[in-house]
């Protein structure tokens, strides 16, 4: 019979502090961070490259911009 501690709670204030370890659970946060990070800036990414070429094919069919010509031709 436990006298009311949690094992959690006793794990985590009561296991000895080693700076290893400390460094170890910083740097995996921070890694789950920054590929959410990553996975979300290439998703913007992709977005925004398809937006930009639907909005190139959109207006070289009334071709009245200059810059648009010169790319896509006349």
């Amino acid at each position: 019979m436990s006298k009311g501690y949690d094992n959690k709670a006793s794990e985590k204030y009561f296991k000895p502090k080693d700076r290893f370890y400390e460094f170890l659970e910083q740097h995996e946060f921070l890694g789950k961070l920054r590929r959410k990070q990553e996975r979300k800036g290439a998703a913007y990414m992709t977005l925004f490259f398809c937006t930009m070429v639907g909005l190139a094919f959109l207006t070289h069919e009334n071709a009245e911009f200059v810059l648009v010509t010169k790319i896509f031709g006349p």
